[in-house]
């Protein structure tokens, strides 16, 4: 698995390896994670009519505002 600035698992590890007892390295909890996330299944099928909802995601990135 590779870090890069968007990825939140790395911080999901320094929370968890913070508030367990028993110290976890890094590399065994990315190997935990992935066989965790094979099991997953994410699904989000929403059903509404075009311009009936706004949905934000605040995850990841920025986009930058300018003011002209």
């Amino acid at each position: 698995m590779r870090f890069h600035r968007d990825l939140t698992v790395e911080l999901l590890w320094k929370n968890i390896a913070s508030s367990i007892r028993t110290a976890i390295a890094n590399s065994r909890f990315c190997k935990l994670y992935r066989r965790w996330k094979k099991h997953q299944t994410w699904c989000c099928a929403q059903d509404h009519r075009p311009g009936e909802k706004l949905f934000l995601d605040w995850a990841g990135a920025t986009i930058p505002i300018h003011h002209s």
